[in-house]
């Protein structure tokens, strides 16, 4: 895992920032950039996201976790938001989320995994919340969870090391509109010590 950066290796990791733009970070002027320097600056928390797995050399197994740890930060938020505004939980998101830590954590295998995600879990979970004509709040609350769960539902069955950078780049763009993205950016600062 890559953590520290020279100037010029900011630049040419600089995605869609301008050059004029990386040239006004706060910590551009520094010899060595550090990882936790990028994670406390001002650049926002997608972009924090998007430049750990696109520029720290993770491994597929080190981009697997930190996927999995925001699926479960995020399934938590959605579970205690339902029991705290009686909406009724969609089991296969939480399923969903367990079944991406079984094949993680290798008690399950990418075929098993497979076989089990195509179970319709996530449309079941579209249809029941249709059905239901869940309030459009509510339907954003799932959304929330369930773009998590599953943009490393698909990364993870797919296992593209390349890709799930981009793949989840969408996921985490949420995450500067969602109030607990101060737990997504201490987890990652957490995750990449």
């Amino acid at each position: 895992m890559k953590k520290s950066f020279t100037p010029k290796e900011i630049m040419k990791g600089k995605g869609c920032y301008s050059t004029s733009e990386v040239n006004a970070l706060s910590f551009i002027d520094q010899p060595e950039i550090t990882i936790q320097t990028i994670l406390d600056s001002e650049i926002s928390i997608s972009d924090k996201f998007w430049f750990v797995f696109a520029n720290c050399d993770l491994t597929v197994k080190e981009k697997q976790l930190l996927n999995l740890n925001c699926a479960k930060i995020n399934l938590a938020h959605y579970q205690k938001e339902c029991a705290k505004n009686g909406w009724t939980e969609i089991k296969e998101i939480a399923e969903l989320t367990q079944l991406c830590d079984d094949y993680v954590s290798g008690k399950i295998t990418l075929i098993v995994f497979n076989e089990k995600r195509t179970a319709n879990a996530y449309a079941n979970a579209y249809a029941y919340a249709n059905a239901n004509a869940i309030a459009y709040a509510i339907a954003i609350a799932i959304a929330y969870a369930y773009a998590y769960a599953i943009a490393i539902a698909y990364a993870y069955a797919y296992a593209i090391a390349n890709d799930i950078a981009y793949a989840n780049a969408y996921a985490y763009a949420y995450a500067n509109a969602i109030a607990y993205a101060n737990e997504f950016l201490e987890m990652l600062k957490e995750f990449m010590k």
